[in-house]
């Protein structure tokens, strides 16, 4: 069974514990080039 296609931008919690902040999501549609994705998303994150 196929899921859903996602990049996930998390931050990481400093030190040696597990905890995750997730930051955005984007749903990748068919042909999406993921680099290219994750790249936008990163330039929006930083904006």
């Amino acid at each position: 069974m196929q899921g859903w296609p996602y990049s996930v931008i998390v931050a990481l919690e400093v030190g040696r514990g597990s905890w995750t902040a997730p930051l955005d999501a984007v749903r990748l549609a068919p042909g999406d080039n993921t680099a290219n994705v994750t790249a936008r998303q990163i330039c929006d994150l930083m904006a």
